[in-house]
């Protein structure tokens, strides 16, 4: 199986130690679905709950840009 750079954006998700390899069932969520951009020969996946993904670039030197928002604005309204 061909593999492709992602970045996965999956906050509160605990990741493991630089000691321990990934397996592959850690990937098969977030690339399950279409990337959320290509390019360069990479692949951005945000397949994960609470991944506000709003945009994402990769520019034609390689760097990844990722853009989240919030999904409800205000976020911590006050009274």
């Amino acid at each position: 199986m061909r593999r492709v750079a992602a970045l996965l954006l999956a906050l509160g998700l605990a990741l493991p130690t630089a000691a321990q390899p990934l397996p592959d069932s850690w990937f098969a969520a977030a690339t399950a679905g279409r990337p959320a951009c290509e390019g360069q020969g990479r692949a951005v996946h945000a397949g994960f709950e609470r991944a506000g993904l709003a945009e994402c670039r990769i520019g034609a030197d390689g760097h990844v840009e990722v853009t989240i928002r919030p999904e409800n604005r205000p976020i911590n309204p006050s009274p």
